[in-house]
């Protein structure tokens, strides 16, 4: 990794987890302090998801996970935040409130990268923005067929006999 790299985007990939509502604590590591996150996920069958990969195994490969995923050309990415990110559309606006998202909304995220000083090598990843490029909003399809949130519901609803 050149030590003059500090700003990174990543990607499109998967959003599996966005924490802009709230603020999570110590949830993506023992040491972390309250604040913001996302994690997406890529596949490294594509050539960006392949590079994006190296990217972040250079910087400190702790930061690739491999829980989250239905494959094993699948990984994930976390970033994390003290403060708010800021949050684009794909049209590059500010969104003023952050809508519902489900699985398959897509997302890229915008990071800043703090090597580690003396010793130690690799470094974190800052969450600085993150765009939402899709949205899966968990709507009815039409088709009979109810996904995210409503399929939740649905399937409690099920559970529960009414």
């Amino acid at each position: 990794m050149s030590t003059t790299t500090s700003y990174l985007t990543s990607p499109k990939g998967e959003i599996q987890f966005l924490a802009l509502n709230r603020k999570v604590s110590k949830d993506l590591t023992k040491d972390s302090v309250e604040g913001y996150a996302v994690r997406i996920k890529y596949s490294s069958a594509t050539k960006e998801g392949a590079a994006w990969k190296a990217t972040i195994a250079a910087i400190n490969p702790n930061l690739i996970g491999t829980k989250h995923v239905n494959s094993k050309d699948e990984y994930t990415v976390r970033a994390f935040s003290k403060f708010l990110p800021e949050v684009l559309d794909n049209n590059g606006n500010n969104m003023d409130e952050m809508p519902n998202f489900y699985k398959d909304s897509i997302g890229t995220a915008t990071m800043v990268v703090t090597p580690y000083t003396g010793n130690a090598m690799g470094g974190t990843i800052n969450l600085v923005g993150i765009v939402i490029h899709n949205i899966e909003e968990g709507e009815n399809t039409g088709s009979g067929e109810v996904n995210g949130r409503e399929a939740v519901l649905e399937n409690l609803r099920a559970a529960l006999g009414k």
